[in-house]
Formats: structure tokens, C-alpha cells, sequence
């Protein structure tokens, strides 16, 4: 029935506005309406009490005669006209609020004509009671230990002492025995005065040490590969970190030769796919094992087959050349 009430009225079918148009004219609020539906009314769904607070602005004193329009309602709420109604269902429900004096609205067309309703500002939460500061009845004297405050004094240096004196507490002004580095009021603490400021502990540094710090055969390998990618044409490459610990790693870990490592760098250099390819430390590091073979293939092709001499004759280089050495690395 709320809904079906709702739903009839029209947009300006409130008391905000009058039936034949025209200006707006705004009704008397009643504040002991509004105060019960935002501090009194007990057991108010937590989503309809904008809804709530807004039928109150519009009823009177004692919470009757609220005829506000849905759309009026849901501009208060900013919700839906939906919504609305689902809120009137759930405070009715929970009894709210409740069917008023029809009469009230007989003024406006049935087509336009608004529900009335009331509130129920009888039904108050229970235990809500009031928190403002009360006088002390003439006659009743204050809890033990509790004293009225009084009036802030002068505190001249004599108004302090007494003060002092009378609530039994110490001076805190300086004496000549703490001059002298020792306190006899609290005995068995010992003076702190002449004692040396002790110096902040140290903590140990959290920075690792550099392994490649000192390693001229790393440093010799890294300027050797960025000489000859920058030979080859391409920019200089940057010798960073990764660089020489790919090359530490390739002779303490893998137990590579400097020799060994500077020769599989010429000989890719001089290849031209993997001049393309290996164009930084840690990939020649990644590569070397194929690099090896791919050499050692060539290597073998090139024994088998034989090389011509400028003289037609065939010459064969010796397996154990020391150019080739790094290629027996079967590691």
C-alpha cells in the first residue's frame, strides 16, 4: 500500500510546491521531528535514514502530517524513486512510521494527490539519555578524591613554593648537591655527571666486498671484447658489473685460461654470425661452450679437406696449434 501510495504522487505534489505551478513555497520544519529521527528513533535501518529524515522535515512538531513526494524524498536520499519505496516498505515495517490524516492532501488533485503519513515519535531508543553538563545539587558534596576545579592563579615564584608545599610536592628547581653529581633523595643511584659520553657502537658494514676488485685479468678480457665490438664497427659497449663477473666467473668457476678466454673472443669476433650475436661478456660467457664446438668443427672440416698454398701446394696446420688449444677445453 505505501508503494501504490508513492507512486501516485506527482513531482510536485509536496509542500515545496504548489499544484498549479508557480513559485516554490517552503513549509515550517519541525525540529523535534528531525532530532527524533536522527538521535531517538529506535531500531532505524542504517539505509533509511536519510529517507526518515527527510518525512520529518516535513511533518510538524508531534511527527504528523508528512506528505513529501518521492522525488523530493529521493533528492534528499540521492536515490531512486525505487529505492525510496523500498526504504518507506522497510521503516513501515519496522513501524516508523505510519497511514496519517488523508484530509490533509484532499487539496490536490486525485491524480497528484500524495500519501500522508506519520511518525512515530512516541517509540524513543531505550537508554538514550542526555550527556550535557550538569550543575552539582546545592548540598551534595563530590566523590572522594575528586576536587571542583578552580580559577587559574598567579604563579610567582612564592605562589609556586606554597603551592608546592601544600599538595606535598618537591621543587623542581636546581639544588646545590646536584651540582656535585649526586642525588640524596634517591640513594644508591650513582651520579651521572662526570661520567665520559659514551661513543655510538659502530655497526658493521652491510657492503659486500667487491670480488673483482684487483682482477687485472678480468679487467684485461672485458677491455679486449668492447675493443674488438668496437673494431668491428658497432659503438663501444660499457664495461659494467655483469661484464666482470662473467668474466671472474669464467676463470675461477669454470677454471678457464685468460688464454683460452681471449682466443674464443678473437675467433667469434672474426665469424660473422657471432660477432652479431655475442656482443657483451655475459653472452660470450653463455656461449662458449658452443662457440668451442662450432670451432673445433671447423677445425676438423679444415684438417680433412686440407687449406691450398699460395703455390697450389696443400698445407694443413697441426691439431695442436696454439690457436686452436682452447677448443680442446672439454670441460
Amino acid at each position: 500500500m505505501i508503494r501504490q501510495g508513492l507512486q501516485t504522487v506527482g513531482t510536485r505534489g509536496d509542500r515545496h510546491h504548489a499544484v498549479g505551478g508557480g513559485h516554490p513555497r517552503r513549509c515550517r520544519m519541525s525540529t523535534e521531528a528531525v532530532s527524533w529521527a536522527l538521535r531517538d528513533a529506535p531500531d532505524v535501518p542504517a539505509q533509511c535514514v536519510a529517507v526518515l529524515v527527510g518525512l520529518a522535515e516535513h511533518a510538524d512538531k508531534h511527527g504528523r502530517g508528512a506528505y513529501p513526494s518521492a522525488g523530493t524524498l529521493a533528492g534528499y536520499a540521492r536515490k531512486s524513486k525505487r529505492q525510496v519505496h523500498y526504504d518507506m516498505e522497510a521503516l513501515a515495517e519496522a513501524k516508523l512510521i505510519r497511514f496519517g490524516d488523508q484530509s490533509l492532501a484532499a487539496k490536490f488533485p486525485l491524480n497528484r494527490r500524495p500519501v500522508v503519513y506519520d511518525l512515530a515519535v512516541e517509540r524513543v531508543q531505550v537508554g538514550v539519555q542526555s550527556i550535557a553538563p550538569q550543575e552539582p545539587e546545592p548540598g551534595v558534596q563530590p566523590a572522594s578524591g575528586v576536587q571542583p576545579a578552580s580559577p587559574l592563579q598567579s604563579t610567582s615564584p612564592q605562589d609556586a613554593d606554597d603551592l608546592q608545599e601544600q599538595h606535598g610536592m618537591q621543587s623542581t628547581a636546581p639544588q646545590e648537591n646536584e651540582f656535585q653529581g649526586c642525588n640524596t633523595a634517591q640513594p644508591g643511584v650513582q651520579s651521572t655527571a662526570n661520567k665520559p659520553p659514551t661513543k655510538p657502537k659502530s655497526k658493521p658494514s652491510s657492503r659486500r666486498r667487491d670480488l673483482n676488485e684487483g682482477r687485472q685479468d678480468v679487467e684485461r678480457l672485458c677491455t679486449h671484447l668492447a675493443d674488438r665490438i668496437e673494431a668491428n664497427g658497432s659503438l663501444r659497449p660499457e664495461i659494467g658489473k655483469k661484464w666482470r663477473d662473467a668474466a671472474r666467473l669464467m676463470l675461477d668457476t669454470e677454471k678457464r685460461t685468460e688464454a683460452q678466454v681471449h682466443k674464443a673472443i678473437d675467433w667469434c669476433q672474426d665469424n660473422g654470425f657471432w660477432r652479431r650475436n655475442v656482443m657483451s661478456m655475459p653472452k660470450l660467457r653463455d656461449q662458449y661452450d658452443r662457440l668451442r664446438l662450432q670451432a673445433q668443427e671447423e677445425r676438423d672440416r679444415d684438417a680433412a679437406n686440407g687449406r691450398a698454398s699460395p703455390g697450389g701446394h696443400l698445407k694443413q696446420r697441426p691439431a695442436g696449434s696454439p690457436r686452436d688449444s682452447w677448443m680442446d677445453d672439454r670441460r
